[in-house]
Order: C-alpha cells, then sequence, then structure tokens
C-alpha cells in the first residue's frame, strides 16, 4: 500500500507517516517567527525546506494536508495575516508534492474528524483522546490531528488497512456508535 505523510499545516505543523507494523510515526515542525510581521516568504522557504527534507526521508507516495479553515461572516477566529501564512503554507505543501512527482491530497477538517472521533466537531481533546486510546505515542494535539488524517487516508487507499494493522480505524464512540 502507497506510504501516506500527513500534515496538520499550522504555525506548528503536526507531521505522521507509515511507520512500523501498521502504525504511524509522528513529528513537528514550529515555523520561526518572522523578525517582519508581513515576512512571509521566509517562513514558506523554511516550511519547504522542512517539506522538502523529510519527503527524502519518508518517501511518500501520497502527501496529505487539511484544507485551511476559512473564516466566515462576522465569525472570526483569527486574522487576515494567519489566514494568510495558512493558505500560503498549504499552496507551499501541494507544490512541493508536485515537483516531487507526489500526489497531493487535501482533505476537509470536519471529514477527518467524523472519521476519527465520530463527530465532525471533535475537539483537540477529543483527537488527542482517540489518538491514545489507539496506543499512538503523540506528543501534541498537532500530532494527533496529523494521525487523524493519515488514519484516513490510509484507510481510503487499502479498506482493509484498520483491520490489518491491529487497530480499528472507524471510531469506537461517537454520535455514530453511541
Amino acid at each position: 500500500m502507497p506510504i501516506v505523510m500527513a500534515l496538520d499545516i499550522a504555525t506548528t505543523t503536526g507531521m505522521a507517516f507509515d511507520g512500523p507494523g501498521g502504525r504511524p510515526l509522528f513529528a513537528t515542525y514550529r515555523a520561526p517567527d518572522a523578525l517582519d510581521a508581513d515576512d512571509y516568504g521566509s517562513r514558506y522557504a523554511g516550511f519547504e525546506r522542512w517539506v522538502h527534507d523529510t519527503m527524502q526521508l519518508v518517501k511518500p507516495e501520497i502527501l496529505a494536508f487539511e484544507a485551511p479553515l476559512m473564516p466566515r461572516g462576522n465569525n472570526m477566529v483569527t486574522n487576515v495575516r494567519t489566514v494568510r501564512l495558512l493558505m500560503g503554507l498549504a499552496a507551499v505543501a501541494e507544490l512541493v508534492a508536485v515537483r516531487a512527482g507526489i500526489e497531493a491530497v487535501e482533505k476537509n477538517v470536519a471529514t477527518v474528524k467524523k472519521h476519527f472521533a465520530g463527530t465532525g466537531h471533535a475537539k483537540k481533546p477529543d483527537m488527542m483522546a482517540r489518538a491514545r486510546l489507539l496506543g499512538w505515542n503523540i506528543k501534541n494535539d498537532h500530532e494527533a490531528d496529523a494521525g487523524a488524517l493519515w488514519s484516513l487516508v490510509k484507510a481510503e487507499v487499502d479498506p482493509t488497512f484498520g483491520y490489518h494493522a491491529g487497530h480499528q480505524t472507524t471510531p469506537l464512540l461517537g454520535r455514530a456508535g453511541a
């Protein structure tokens, strides 16, 4: 089955990728703060180097990332600078994948949450609890979210993935199964 590298893209990016025994391994990348708040270029360049170098080690056949969340109406939970940064980081990840001849897959955040935690409205603690229930060695919520994305994409490319890997990838608990 294809090797998947999944990114939960943010100023702190979580990563999950195929590890031994069908279980994911994890890492975290923290984008350095720019000296100038409008210096997106240096942050994009650093992220590009990290994604490229990591892909050289992991050798994925699929690079998955969550679609950046867009604020709606007056319900702004972020600012324009953050939106610009996150959209740019997603574009950089896809660009690096395309240049390497790797399939890039973008997934909706609610779809990932529903697959992993049973509801598209799952919160960070829910995602971390689910990852820990599976025995995954996550260090933070970014890695839990990346693991959830990795799980979804692995399940899509191999319907038997969750069962031959020794764990169930669909939620044990949640609205759908409660």
